[in-house]
């Protein structure tokens, strides 16, 4: 779980007319959606700012909307997110209205850095509504002149109703948020979206170990994997290697592998000082749950289920940063210090295997680490 003082906090603001509320107020419950996601996983949050809930009554050199910026901090957001349906709004001092000055500050703030930040997504409601007067007419008009312009500048999405508007929002902002974790001060980590690339990034991480090689998990059958970890620890004598499964081992491969890691080094052995092989199983699902992780010192990896079918491991997320391969590294640690240890071949030996099937000697989906 993610720590106040590492969490890094994202100011998202909302612009717009008052024509579309019911959009404003969804920002709400997509935002809190958002932060169950990224502030456990990446150490990001945003906050949303928004002029109703954000400002207050005072005056200011520049008028009511130079109180609105400084309000919502828009040369410093994170975020700005738009949205327009029939309404252009009223003018202020250097715009046609108080929105397209806001989004016009963002996009200033924008070039000034670089094009990294703020994040400018424009919305436009497509819902057709009928103008009743000469005025709404001229609303209207605005509002699609200024589409045109956002055309020749970038990507703006259309929609029909609020409650698509906050399927997409969320869509939208969690697709950026994830691209984008490390650049905006969260975790560093990349996402593996295929079961053949992530036993290659496994194994790589297994051959690169100098120091430390931690895993877990029970169910992998891929000769290969397991292989790679033997050989690892039989050409670097001083790695630290942690091995926690998470029950019984679901392959014989497993428990075999297993057992070539006891005639590789005896866990009782202190000639370096320490102990360097570490080999226990946890089995109380109702303090932590099933994980699936290999790591060294550097980089680590977490299995992610496939979304395709049950028992099945195909995608993953790998992080580089210092910080959350250590976490990950001590949470191997605490997980082995409240293990059954299983460092005796007679211990081995006594394990049941769930399924009896044979090993997996080239890639296929659903390996678990």
């Amino acid at each position: 779980m993610a720590t106040l003082e590492r969490t890094q906090l994202l100011k998202l603001v909302v612009a717009s007319p008052g024509d579309v509320p019911a959009e404003r107020e969804a920002m709400k419950e997509i935002v809190a959606d958002l932060n169950k996601i990224i502030i456990p996983q990446f150490d990001l949050e945003l906050r949303l700012l928004r002029w109703e809930t954000d400002t207050w009554p005072a005056f200011h050199p520049e008028g009511p909307q130079g109180q609105v910026d400084e309000a919502l901090q828009i040369d410093d957001c994170d975020i700005m997110v738009g949205i327009f349906w029939k309404k252009f709004g009223t003018p202020v001092k250097d715009a046609r209205s108080g929105t397209e000055h806001e989004l016009n500050r963002a996009y200033t703030a924008w070039k000034k850095g670089h094009h990294k930040r703020p994040q400018i997504m424009v919305y436009f409601k497509n819902e057709k509504y009928t103008c009743k007067n000469r005025a709404e007419k001229k609303q209207m008009a605005q509002v699609k002149d200024y589409q045109k312009q956002v055309s020749k500048k970038g990507l703006w999405w259309g929609y029909k109703d609020a409650t698509e508007f906050k399927w997409l929002v969320r869509d939208h902002l969690l697709m950026y948020l994830l691209k984008n974790a490390r650049e905006l001060g969260g975790k560093s980590y990349r996402v593996i979206r295929s079961f053949e690339e992530l036993l290659t990034s496994n194994k790589r991480i297994v051959r690169e170990a100098k120091k430390y090689l931690f895993t877990t998990g029970s169910r992998s059958r891929d000769i290969e994997y397991l292989k790679a970890i033997e050989a690892r620890l039989k050409s670097a004598p001083k790695l630290v290697h942690h091995r926690v499964l998470f029950g019984p081992p679901y392959h014989q491969a497993m428990k075999d592998h297993l057992r070539r890691l006891l005639k590789l080094r005896d866990p009782a052995d202190r000639k370096l000082g320490i102990q360097t092989m570490h080999l226990g199983l946890f089995g109380d699902y109702k303090e932590q749950f099933e994980v699936f992780i290999v790591g060294n010192e550097h980089e680590a990896s977490v299995v992610l289920p496939s979304l395709l079918g049950v028992g099945q491991y195909d995608s993953g997320i790998v992080f580089t940063g210092r910080d959350e391969v250590e976490d990950l590294l001590r949470f191997v640690q605490n997980l082995y210090g409240q293990s059954t240890k299983v460092e005796t071949l007679a211990k081995i030996q006594s394990l049941r295997v769930l399924y009896k099937s044979a090993a997996r000697k080239t890639p296929r989906k659903g390996a678990g680490t």
